[in-house]
């Protein structure tokens, strides 16, 4: 009785399809085999339990990728920053070599500068007698100021080591303090004869730096305003640079430092005069303006004889 109630209960379609046909089920006291109710009841127990069985192991994989999160979070972390670091180093090393490049450039660059320096100073002499500064310009042609020079006196020009003779093409004024000397342009050195000296085009402003080149040296200045002079002397004197004690006298050219072009020619010192004393104030160059209208094409073209050496 009992092994044919196993064998059906084996067979029975509730069994396969509940998966119970791998167990034997006990019969009831009274030798019956269990009703379809509890056959349900059991078959939805069972569906119960394995639900239950799943969300333990989904808990325990989303525990388990939790984890491993956790455990590799360090790496993921560690790694971009380890790049960031990387690449910061990078870029600053990339920096640091743009930064030495741009440098020896620059240093190049101002040697340069210094080394291709278009002025040429030259000493201005009347009768055996330094007399002051002046600048080469071109084609033997030197400019300075007038109270330096006198169309009778014995003239002659030092450039570059080499003293030669030269002739007043042009005597100024009081009004234009300017003197266009010739010397032979064939005795100079070469270096001097490749020179071509500009006159700028745009008119200086206040504050903008110069240079002051007289026959011995250089020294750095700045434009100044008239302003500083008495109302009467601002439109004479209109042209000025600061720095009195340190730049170039008479004859001095003051030059554009980056435009490489002459300013002026420095033609006076001006003073203020007070109970507690003389104080200089400015000095006055002629304007590059005044010195184009000055070298016109008439006199540049007359008579070029030279005189004969000293």
């Amino acid at each position: 009785m009992t092994k044919t109630t196993l064998r059906q209960r084996a067979n029975h379609p509730a069994a396969l399809m509940t998966g119970a046909s791998a167990r034997p089920e006990l019969l009831h006291k009274n030798g019956q085999a269990p009703t379809h109710a509890a056959r349900a009841r059991r078959s939805l127990s069972g569906l119960r339990e394995t639900r239950s069985i799943l969300y333990a192991a989904r808990a325990h994989t989303d525990v388990e990728r939790e984890l491993s999160f956790v455990r590799n979070a360090p790496h993921r972390v560690a790694r971009p920053f380890a790049m960031l670091v990387k690449g910061t180093v990078r870029f600053a090393l990339a920096l640091c070599a743009v930064i030495t490049l741009s440098a020896s450039v620059d240093a190049e660059g101002t040697d340069q500068k210094e080394s291709s320096d278009p002025w040429i100073s030259a000493r201005i002499i009347r009768n055996g007698g330094p007399s002051g500064s002046g600048v080469y310009l071109r084609s033997g042609l030197v400019i300075t100021a007038a109270h330096l020079t006198a169309a009778d006196a014995n003239m002659s020009v030092s450039i570059a080591g080499v003293v030669l003779p030269a002739k007043v093409l042009k005597q100024g004024s009081e009004d234009v303090d300017l003197t266009l000397l010739l010397v032979d342009e064939e005795k100079l050195p070469a270096s001097v004869r490749l020179k071509r000296m500009q006159l700028c085009e745009a008119p200086p402003w206040p504050g903008d730096p110069v240079i002051v080149v007289d026959a011995d040296s250089a020294a750095r200045s700045h434009v100044v305003s008239p302003q500083l002079l008495p109302f009467p002397l601002r439109n004479k004197y209109s042209t000025l640079i600061g720095d009195v004690a340190t730049t170039g006298n008479s004859g001095s050219g003051v030059f554009d430092p980056n435009r490489k072009c002459l300013l002026g020619i420095i033609s006076a010192k001006l003073t203020s005069h007070t109970t507690g004393g003389d104080k200089d104030v400015a000095k006055y160059f002629v304007p590059a303006v005044v010195i184009r209208d000055f070298m016109s094409a008439d006199d540049l073209h007359q008579d070029r004889q030279l005189p004969e050496g000293n």
